[in-house]
């Protein structure tokens, strides 16, 4: 498990985070929601080792880490909410490019650039200019450019943003299937509640940068409350 304990971050004295823990298992989509200005991005951020916590800490497989180590951030798959393309450049370039900084070479960078179009279904679009991309084959690319180092864990925050629905359905259930089939843990934010039923399992709710709890809508123990959520969230309490 990748987990972030009792972390707390603060900006010019305001607390983003408090005390929120919060962890994902390989093989399981843990969708975490939560309105804008909830602390969703600065939450992934620590985990991804771009921010440091003002106190708490991140654990993996029970073990307290150093975020800065290059040897946790080979083992993560960060995607932002902007994309880290070049619009000029093809997929295959922008990825090519990308798998070169992570010190892939030749004939093994070649065919981690192969495997990632095809399991991220652009394949078809290999050549194609990232800036002519549909909104859903660009973030398809922003997944993937997560995907070449092959991370055990991939933080994805808000992918789904700008997405048509029929767009949105289809990222979210490659995502349901990497994690399902390819075991890595998933760690989608959104502030969306429908987008966390669509996932399935855990859903964490954060409001304030406090986590109201964490849920199973499709498990009866936590339907009630689950309801109890959506009503609040619909009324803007």
């Amino acid at each position: 498990m990748l987990e972030g304990v009792e972390l707390v971050r603060e900006f010019d004295g305001v607390q983003a985070l408090k005390g929120v823990t919060l962890g994902v298992e390989k093989g399981e989509a843990l969708v975490l929601v939560g309105p804008n200005g909830a602390g969703k991005t600065t939450f992934m951020r620590l985990l991804a080792g771009r921010l440091k916590p003002s106190s708490g800490c991140v654990r993996e497989g029970g073990r307290v880490v150093d975020t800065s180590d290059p040897g946790y951030l080979r083992r993560l798959g960060f995607v932002p909410q902007n994309p880290s393309f070049y619009g000029r450049l093809s997929c295959r370039e922008n990825l090519s490019f990308f798998a070169a900084l992570y010190g892939l070479r030749s004939s093994s960078l070649r065919s981690r650039v192969e495997e990632v179009l095809q399991m991220t279904g652009l394949s078809a679009q290999a050549e194609v200019p990232a800036g002519k991309l549909s909104g859903g084959m660009a973030q398809r690319l922003n997944v993937a450019m997560g995907l070449l180092n092959d991370p055990e864990y991939l933080l994805l925050d808000e992918p789904t943003a700008g997405l048509d629905p029929a767009a949105r359905r289809d990222l979210l259930a490659f995502l349901l299937k990497m994690a399902e089939e390819g075991g890595k843990g998933i760690l989608v934010t959104t502030h969306v509640l429908d987008e966390a039923e669509v996932l399935g399992g855990k859903v964490a709710v954060l409001v304030e940068g406090k986590l109201v709890g964490t849920f199973s809508p499709g498990l009866e123990g936590d339907r009630e409350r689950w309801r109890e959520i959506r009503q609040m969230w619909e009324e803007g309490r």
